[in-house]
């Protein structure tokens, strides 16, 4: 929220925000007066996971990469609503914020605008050059979603369609959602950690059509305690297209809605390959790639502290406030876990094999 000249006492920003979170609910109640709503109800981390759609560009952005989550007749407390709709779909307008509009010029895809004193109870996030909104009440634990016109909305959208407000819900659970591929085999999984363009996302796709459990390229959560323990969050994996040009099953299956800077293309796992594709797996090891250039794949058991530079920087640097208790977790984590460097090689062959063998010793 921008700053004014005058201060606003807290009480008046709480009030403020409590009552345009409700205009955001009357907006959506509205939407659904205009167009059918589609729900879609799941378990997320053995915790119900309700989403709301008013507009079919918009239920398919977000389902995709959502329909390996299980559904489960029981739930741990604290599950999450998600209710959304498509300005172009219903005609229903974003309504007007509490707050000044930045100047002219300065649109950008920011993942979150801070509140002040007062707006403890909410979080929110405005991609202006998208036209989407978010807008999560920690009470409720409910999320209103607007976007000007789902047809537009870049590919990394439907690949991970809300990521920030999985966060902002992920850390009321005990859980850490990371910047991490995930993948495992029958007696546990290994996280992939390092900062884009280590690998992570080639090393699990390699992997997964090597006989692995699939369960991220990029983002991934985890529950700490009492065991490590990783949830498949979205079902996508994304290459650029130069690297996807070596997975010829993938070629032909990867999709570009609404390619953008990003430039990479999405393959919805479970969509193509069901079976891959696991919801849960207990973490064994935790496994820092790099590009090495050899033929060779070589391994090499490395510190928590080395885990931890690989994994924490770009799980945090992204957010505009990061949590000091997330930070700890992850030091929790790989203190945890045997953490090892891999040096990723020519041979891509080798990959999963050397994995495999890293999971397996431990066990």
């Amino acid at each position: 929220m921008a700053a004014t000249h005058s201060p606003v006492e807290p009480s008046e920003i709480r009030t403020r925000l409590d009552t345009y979170f409700e205009a955001l609910l009357a907006a959506y109640e509205e939407a659904t007066r205009r167009s059918p709503a589609h729900s879609y109800t799941r378990a997320l981390a053995e915790r119900r996971l309700v989403v709301r759609t008013v507009g079919k560009a918009l239920q398919e952005v977000f389902t995709p990469s959502l329909t390996h989550l299980p559904t489960l007749s029981t739930c741990l407390p604290g599950g999450l609503e998600v209710l959304a709709w498509d300005e172009a779909a219903t005609g229903v307008p974003l309504p007007a914020p509490p707050w000044p509009p930045p100047p002219e010029g300065t649109a950008t895809s920011a993942p979150r605008l801070t509140l002040p004193a007062g707006g403890e109870d909410y979080r929110i996030q405005l991609a202006e050059q998208e036209a989407f909104f978010i807008m999560y009440s920690l009470n409720k634990r409910q999320a209103v979603i607007w976007t000007r016109e789902a047809a537009s909305l870049p590919t990394y959208v439907h690949s991970a369609p809300f990521p920030a407000l999985i966060r902002w819900w992920s850390q009321q659970n005990a859980l850490l959602m990371l910047h991490a591929g995930c993948v495992g085999i029958g007696s546990g999984a290994a996280l992939l950690v390092g900062k884009s363009g280590s690998g992570k996302s080639t090393t699990a796709l390699h992997c997964a059509l090597s006989g692995f459990h699939y369960l991220s390229d990029d983002l991934c959560l985890v529950r700490t305690q009492p065991h490590p323990h990783a949830y498949c969050l979205f079902n996508s994996g994304k290459l650029l297209p130069h690297t996807l040009s070596q997975f010829p099953q993938l070629t032909s299956l990867a999709v570009d809605p609404q390619p953008g800077s990003e430039g990479k293309p999405v393959i919805f796992m479970h969509q193509h390959f069901p079976d891959k594709v696991a919801g849960e797996m207990p973490l064994k090891a935790v496994i820092a790639p790099r590009v090495a250039g050899t033929p060779e794949t070589r391994s090499s058991v490395i510190s928590p502290a080395e885990a931890l530079r690989a994994l924490a920087p770009s799980t945090l640097l992204p957010r505009s406030h990061p949590e000091h208790a997330s930070f700890h977790d992850m030091a929790r984590l790989v203190r945890h876990l045997p953490c090892y460097r891999l040096e990723l090689g020519t041979r891509m062959e080798e990959i999963p094999a050397v994995i495999r063998q890293l999971i397996e010793s431990s066990d």
